[in-house]
């Protein structure tokens, strides 16, 4: 894997289970606005990493990655989910009328689910990290 790659799904990984975290905290943690927002974030790295690691592409805005989502034979089936966690998390970031809510955060967290699968199975498998041989004793 290119070394992008693995750094874009670290950080998807990251977002990925900081959404779960909030969400399980609610609701002594009212964060269900932000549990859309960062689930939409942990797709956009699981495309990014796809993109790169299979195009070496680095789309400039979420438009351009929306159209590779569509339009990719390997990315196509994950389109519709795409584009509706990507519109929860425009609602619950810039839409004053929207409620966050628990039903809110699931559906994000699904969504990402469904996003992240078809994104995994089209990536090849990670290389585990090679160990490094440890120092010679010095005398």
């Amino acid at each position: 894997m290119e070394q992008q790659t693995p750094a874009h799904l670290r950080v998807a990984n990251a977002n990925r289970d900081l959404a779960h975290t909030l969400s399980a905290a609610a609701p002594a943690v009212p964060a269900e606005r932000w549990v859309a927002l960062i689930a939409f974030y942990a797709a956009v790295h699981c495309v990014n990493g796809y993109l790169w690691e299979s195009r070496r592409y680095k789309p400039l805005n979420h438009a351009q990655r929306s159209e590779m989502v569509r339009d990719l034979s390997t990315l196509k089936r994950a389109y519709f989910v795409y584009r509706r966690l990507s519109r929860l998390a425009y609602d619950m970031r810039y839409e004053p009328s929207a409620v966050p809510s628990a039903a809110v955060a699931q559906d994000a967290l699904r969504n990402l689910r469904d996003v992240e699968r078809v994104v995994r199975a089209a990536l090849p498998p990670e290389e585990p990290p090679v160990p490094t041989p440890p120092a010679a004793p010095t005398t």
